[in-house]
């Protein structure tokens, strides 16, 4: 008791000068969510476009653990990795040729209090020669990556990122591809392609807001050290600061230096 008493006495100017401007950080990110389209079969002369939406698949973004304190700031970001397969049919006789292909990819993410939660990037090219006698064949998309800026929650939204369990978010994955012909008279084709998306949220918080009053004072001290001494904790809350599984002087140090910065 007497290592948390010489804490406070040293901790008494540097709270009644006032607590400064800052705030822990944590991010958290959902699993992996894919995304899939098959274009379906398609008769294309020398320059061919297809532009296709694929909407309705839930995100789940981990909420902000109240137990850590108050929620003060968030931002948003979606990222994505994509690849597929451009599968091609000939029903002709015909000279030898080739083609090329791509496709670009643009991810949205509907985030309460963000907007602009989108990313915008290219599966790279494929394509290869076709000889004359050579009526079917497939080529493999090398993977392309892309993600969004972190984009911040309005402070009037922050409530829905705050709790246990999961936030769900909806998205949707806009196709585009192009498809280039050249010394062939067509091609009967589809892609068969796919988005992997993840959101990630960045939560900034004020772990020193030990009773969750919106304010850091002595009061937060006082009951941390009461949580930490004898177990009576604010709802909530716990000694295990750090979050490490155990409730030692670790805690009481992490929470004071906690203290000591402000929110």
């Amino acid at each position: 008791m007497e290592h948390v008493l010489a804490k406070r006495v040293g901790l008494a100017a540097c709270v009644l000068a006032g607590s400064s401007s800052w705030g822990q950080q944590v991010t958290v990110c959902s699993p992996a969510v894919r995304v899939s389209l098959n274009s379906g079969d398609r008769v294309c002369p020398p320059f061919c476009t297809f532009d296709q939406t694929v909407s309705g698949a839930t995100i789940p973004l981990p909420k902000f653990d109240p137990s850590m304190g108050t929620l003060t700031g968030a931002s948003v970001s979606v990222s994505a990795s994509g690849s597929g397969v451009f599968r091609w049919t000939l029903f002709a006789e015909h000279a030898p040729g080739g083609y090329a292909t791509n496709v670009r990819v643009r991810p949205s993410v509907s985030a309460p209090g963000a907007t602009g939660v989108s990313a915008d990037f290219m599966i790279p090219d494929c394509g290869q020669p076709v000889g004359r006698f050579e009526y079917e064949g497939t080529c493999s998309f090398s993977a392309g990556f892309g993600g969004s800026p972190a984009r911040a929650v309005s402070s009037g939204s922050l409530g829905s990122y705050v709790g246990t369990g999961n936030l769900s978010l909806s998205s949707s994955v806009r196709f585009n591809a192009e498809l280039f012909i050249s010394g062939l008279p067509f091609l009967s084709w589809r892609d068969e392609v796919y988005a992997d998306l993840t959101v990630c949220a960045t939560y900034t918080y004020c772990g020193a807001d030990f009773t969750g009053d919106g304010f850091v004072d002595f009061m937060d001290l006082d009951a941390f050290v009461e949580c930490f001494e004898f177990g009576v904790c604010p709802a909530g809350r716990t000694a295990d600061y750090n979050r490490d599984g155990f409730v030692d002087y670790l805690d009481l140090d992490t929470y004071l230096a906690a203290f000591e910065a402000g929110c």
